[in-house]
C-alpha cells in the first residue's frame, strides 16, 4: 500500500508539481515586465546616494509606478469583457456550471472562512483554544448519536445477489472512470486526475492491492483515517463537516 501510494505521488510531483498562484491570471506578460522594470527602479531608489540620484531615480520610479497601473488596469478590463464572453457563451449553451463559476468569480464575493466562533451561549469565541475546543465539542456530538429510543421495524426484502468473487480489472477500470476531476486528494494526498492517467501496469498494481484487501478482509491504517474540514456557514454556530479520505478507498 504504501509504494502504490508513495508511487504515485512521486510520479505527480515530478510530471506536475504543486499548484503555483503566485501570478495574478488577469495580468498579462508585458505587465509583469513593466513591473519587473518598477523593481529594478526601486532597487536604484534604494541605492542612489546623492540628493540628485535620488531625485531622478524617484521620479522614474513614479512614471514607471503609473505605467504599471494604467497597464494593470487595462489588463484587468480586458480580462472582464473575456470571462463576459465566456459567460455569454456558455447561457447560450446551457451551461450552467461555468456560467456559475464565472459569476463568482465576477462579483468578487468575500469568503466566509472567517465567520466568528459562538459557544452554545451565543458569546464569540476569540482565542484560538477555545475555537477548536468548541469544534471539538461540536463534531462529537454531531458524529456520535445515542441509538434511537423507537427503531423502525424493518420488513425482510430480497436476498441481494452479492458478489464474493475477486474483483475483476473491469471494475476496477469502471470505478476508476467514474472518479470526478477537481475533486480534494485525502490523507495520501492523491488526486482524482493522477489515478485516472493511470497505466496497464500500475492499474494491475492496483488490482492486486485491492483483491489482497478483499481476501484478507484487512483495511489499510490510512482508509480508516480522514481530513476532518470545518465548513462554517453564516448566522451563528451553524456549520458542517466533511471528511477527506483516501481516494483508492473510492
Amino acid at each position: 500500500m504504501e509504494m502504490t501510494r508513495d508511487s504515485i505521488v512521486q510520479a505527480c510531483e515530478e510530471t506536475v508539481g504543486y499548484l503555483q498562484q503566485n501570478r495574478k491570471q488577469w495580468m498579462s506578460e508585458n505587465t509583469w515586465k513593466i513591473v519587473n522594470e518598477r523593481r529594478q527602479v526601486k532597487e536604484k531608489v534604494l541605492t542612489a546616494i546623492t540628493r540628485q540620484q535620488k531625485k531622478q531615480t524617484q521620479e522614474q520610479y513614479s512614471n514607471k509606478d503609473k505605467e504599471v497601473k494604467k497597464s494593470c488596469k487595462q489588463d484587468k478590463r480586458n480580462f472582464v469583457e473575456q470571462l463576459a464572453k465566456e459567460a455569454e457563451a456558455a447561457c447560450s449553451k446551457g451551461d450552467t456550471k461555468t456560467l456559475y463559476n464565472i459569476t463568482k468569480q465576477l462579483s468578487g464575493k468575500p469568503p466566509t472562512s472567517d465567520t466568528p466562533i459562538k459557544d452554545k451561549n451565543n458569546n464569540t469565541l476569540t482565542k484560538l483554544e477555545d475555537q477548536l475546543e468548541r469544534w471539538k465539542e461540536h463534531f462529537e456530538q454531531v458524529l456520535n448519536r445515542p441509538p434511537p429510543t423507537d427503531p423502525p421495524e424493518l420488513q425482510n426484502g430480497p436476498i441481494l445477489n452479492i458478489k464474493t468473487s475477486k474483483i475483476t480489472k473491469t471494475e476496477i477500470n469502471k470505478a476508476i472512470k467514474s472518479l470526478k476531476n477537481g475533486k480534494a486528494g485525502g490523507i495520501d494526498n492523491i488526486p482524482p486526475e493522477a489515478i485516472k492517467v493511470l497505466d496497464d501496469t500500475s492499474v494491475l498494481s492496483l488490482l492486486q492491492l485491492i483483491n489482497k484487501i478483499w481476501e484478507e478482509e484487512e483495511i489499510p491504517d490510512d482508509w480508516s483515517k480522514g481530513l476532518l474540514v470545518k465548513i462554517p456557514k453564516k448566522g451563528g454556530f451553524r456549520n458542517r463537516g466533511i471528511i477527506l479520505v483516501s481516494l483508492p478507498k473510492l
